[in-house]
């Protein structure tokens, strides 16, 4: 590995250069794109959702028409009686893509909690003294 990097390092130098700095909006746009790759759901789940959606609007703009001649409303309600379908889908659509979102959240930091990779639990707010008593504590349940 070391003498990958001193290679590399030799050649950017007989070029008569440094390594080129990446810019922050590549950096951003490769992780986002990294993250989509890792966990497909994110963008999976809703996609069903809107597809279970629209195969329902589908079979509702079957009976559509008679309702519409059924229903001697004014223009308001009868734009409001069209309106409404649309707006249960996108609250379906925004709620499942909230969950998921929550979900794969707790999956990630529970993932780095268990590499031990960042130290986000080391920061949370409790006493050495109180990490040591639950670590004897496992010790003495683990001699039993």
């Amino acid at each position: 590995m070391n003498l990958e990097m001193d290679a590399m390092q030799e050649a950017t130098e007989s070029r008569g250069g440094a390594l080129a700095e990446i810019p922050a909006a590549r950096r951003f746009y490769w992780s986002l794109r990294w993250e989509l790759w890792e966990s497909r759901s994110i963008y999976l789940a809703p996609l069903a959702v809107a597809a279970l959606v629209l195969f329902g609007f589908l079979i509702s703009t079957i009976q559509l028409p008679a309702k519409m001649r059924a229903a001697a409303l004014d223009p308001a309600q009868l734009h409001e009686l069209i309106e409404q379908p649309y707006r249960y889908a996108s609250a379906l659509i925004m709620l499942s893509t909230f969950v998921i979102g929550i979900f794969h959240c707790l999956d990630v930091l529970y993932g780095e909690r268990r590499d031990r990779s960042i130290l986000f639990w080391k920061s949370l707010p409790v006493s050495a003294f109180r990490a040591i008593l639950r670590a004897v504590q496992v010790h003495r349940d683990g001699m039993r």
